[in-house]
């Protein structure tokens, strides 16, 4: 081992150099105590995942701050990730009743009524100005706040597919996004249109009731029974699609916290462990399109036809992947009738395909999934160009196609959105906003990153922008998400300080101390302040 020595010099050293003759300036000293927050207010839009731990972490982290969430309430659908890995980190629910819970138990879990209209930014203020409606009473209001923060999701913005004549349709009229509760399918004759995630998840469900079914498929997709991790396959030994746990398993969860938290351990490291599959020829790829193959063509070996239109020729996870449990077997039921044509237009009575036939419906499902093109999210915002206080949960590239998202949302969510309105509220600030250069770096990285992954595939998917390029996701794993922004990177933000006309002359930054009598800390205070930061000397050279 080579020795290192250093040698240290004195330097002549003046106190003129640090005490340099400044030009003669006024400073005002702001009448704020040092390390009193300033008043804040932010308005959070959305109140699923991420408004729901947003709300609770901003109230517990940033002092003197007020709170207010505005979103209308939005259905849900089946899982199609484990229920057990799909719940906060510090709330846990151990009486899922499935592997994959259906709507109304995941609502259960994740239980307001006003709807965003607008929002744009003020240059006089550096404020938000709010556009709301009030969804009961159907009046509009403007509320305003220091901080705008956007968790509504990546799909939340849904759209009646383009086809001509969908609004003559004289039956009943539905979306997966904005399902009617009181449908009723019961002998009825349905069509559904589109094969993607809500397709594959409604086709089995419904299909029980109705006298029988059309189901337009144009895509193909991959529906593979081994996505659950080594419990679900253990479990289920091959056959099946879902289980259901016991109540006897239920209660030994409730009762041991512990053996609880370890169950959940294993299906996320299950999940985290697969990532592997999203490069290109990798051992994994190569295996799971293998698997995936030979499961989907035994499970179709009575419907050859059907196998030749949905069978993929893209690589897994080139579009989402989704369990569908039952999805092939109602394929195969003779009520389905599988249709890969495309559609021509719609009437009043029914569906025609670009063959001229007509299909006669008594109600159509439109399971077409989202907007998810820039603008799409149904309000306007207007800013100054530069994402001025503006954060976002599940932006652009912050999405996971292997992987678990709810804790890429729990984690950021907990530390670097709190962190940056404690900034403005400790440290003065006014505005805060991303450097063009730092945004500029990541997007690319991003493109390159891609490159190597099977994301980067021909195929249709709305993890990608219309020219190909993958704009959704994140570029890494959960925990490599994870681990990346569980700091900010001051660096890469440009700083305004609050109030600069009244509180700064010219260049100079403001000054605050103790001035006010309110504001002096009471006899002692400063002591304990200064025990609380002592560390062992063990401790402070732990780190040399």
């Amino acid at each position: 081992m080579q020795s290192l020595f250093v040698t240290i010099l004195p330097i002549p050293f003046s106190l003129s150099i640090v005490h340099k003759k400044f030009p003669s300036q006024t400073v005002q000293i702001s009448e704020r105590c040092l390390d009193q927050p300033r008043p804040l207010k932010l308005i959070y839009i959305g109140t699923g995942v991420s408004g729901i731990i947003g709300a609770i972490e901003f109230m517990k982290k940033v002092p003197n701050l007020e709170l207010v969430i505005y979103e209308k309430t939005q259905k849900s659908a089946e899982l199609d990730v484990p229920s057990h890995a799909y719940q906060l980190s510090f709330e846990s629910y151990p009486r899922w009743s499935q592997f994959f819970a259906v709507a109304p138990e995941i609502l259960e879990y994740w239980k307001t009524i006003n709807n965003c209209m607008g929002a744009r930014w003020s240059e006089t203020s550096s404020r938000w100005l709010v556009q709301i409606r009030d969804l009961k009473t159907l009046t509009n209001f403007e509320d305003e706040a220091d901080v705008l923060m956007i968790g509504e999701g990546v799909l939340n913005a849904w759209a009646w597919p383009e086809i001509s004549g969908i609004r003559s349709f004289q039956g009943e009229l539905l979306h997966s996004a904005d399902w009617k509760d009181d449908f009723n399918s019961k002998d009825k004759s349905v069509a559904v249109i589109g094969s993607g995630s809500s397709g594959i998840q409604i086709v089995p469900d419904l299909l029980p009731s109705v006298k029988s079914m059309d189901h337009y498929v144009r895509g193909r997709t991959w529906i593979p029974t081994h996505h659950g991790g080594e419990d679900f396959e253990r479990r289920m030994n091959g056959a099946g699609e879902n289980f259901s746990y016991m109540g006897q398993e239920k209660d030994g969860w409730e009762n041991d916290r512990e053996a609880y938290l370890q169950y959940r351990r294993t299906l996320e490291q299950s999940m985290q462990s697969r990532f592997g599959i999203t490069h290109r020829e990798s051992p994994l790829q190569k295996d799971a399109k293998e698997r995936f193959a030979v499961d989907m063509q035994k499970r179709l070996n009575k419907r050859p036809d059907v196998m030749e239109h949905i069978l993929p020729d893209f690589p897994p996870l080139c579009k989402r992947l989704t369990p569908g449990p039952g999805y092939i077997e109602a394929l195969m039921d003779p009520k389905v009738n599988v249709i890969p044509i495309a559609i021509s237009h719609i009437d009043e009575k029914g569906v025609y395909t670009s063959d001229g036939v007509h299909h006669p419906v008594d109600a159509i499902v439109c399971a077409t999934g989202f907007t998810t093109t820039p603008g799409a999210r149904g309000f306007p915002i207007y800013g100054r160009g530069s994402f001025s206080n503006f954060f976002q949960s599940l932006g652009p590239n912050a999405f996971q196609g292997a992987g678990n998202l709810l804790i890429m949302i729990e984690y950021p969510d907990g530390g670097l959105h709190w962190e940056n309105p404690l900034k403005l509220t400790f440290g003065n600030m006014g505005v805060i906003e991303p450097k063009i250069r730092a945004v500029q770096n990541f997007t690319n990285f991003c493109d390159e990153y891609f490159k190597r992954t099977v994301y980067s595939e021909e195929c249709n998917s709305w993890y990608k922008a219309t020219k190909g390029t993958v704009t959704a996701l994140w570029p890494g794993s959960s925990l490599h998400a994870i681990k990346t922004l569980e700091n900010v990177r001051r660096e890469d933000f440009e700083l305004q300080v609050y109030d600069a006309e009244k509180d700064l002359t010219d260049d100079v930054e403001g000054l605050t101390w103790y001035l006010n009598d309110i504001k002096i800390p009471k006899k002692g205070d400063e002591e304990e302040k200064v025990e609380e930061n002592i560390k062992e000397p063990s401790e402070c050279d732990s780190g040399v």
